[in-house]
């Protein structure tokens, strides 16, 4: 029920039962992306947030009780949105999409505590 200790919001726990169908599983990834966008809108405005389905459940291999695996894929723009100046000359590339990546999961994270 919860990621990293949040609770997730009630239109996607609704959509987590024990035996899901494609479709649903479908549901919860667009669930899934229209947070992480409205997350993320004043970072990446002009630039699409993907949800992409990953594990078990895309292959359809998934177990009775499987839970469902994303993976958010933002746009390397907000790598300026989210470090400044100082940290993108001082950081390498790899660094630099870690620490995009970092903090643009709390950013996501603080959203769905809201």
């Amino acid at each position: 029920e919860d990621v990293g200790g949040v609770r997730l919001p009630d239109a996607i726990l609704n959509n987590l039962m024990c035996s899901l169908q494609p479709a649903e599983v479908e549901a919860v990834r667009l669930e899934v992306e229209i947070e992480a966008s409205g997350a993320l809108c004043l970072y990446a405005s002009s630039h699409p947030i993907h949800v992409h389905l990953v594990g078990s459940r895309l292959y359809g291999a998934a177990l009775h009780n499987a839970d469902i695996d994303c993976v958010v894929e933002i746009p390397d723009t907000m790598q300026h949105a989210l470090l400044d100046n100082a940290e993108l000359a001082a950081l390498s590339s790899q660094d630099r999409f870690r620490l995009t990546s970092m903090r643009a999961l709390l950013c996501f994270r603080r959203h769905m505590e809201r």
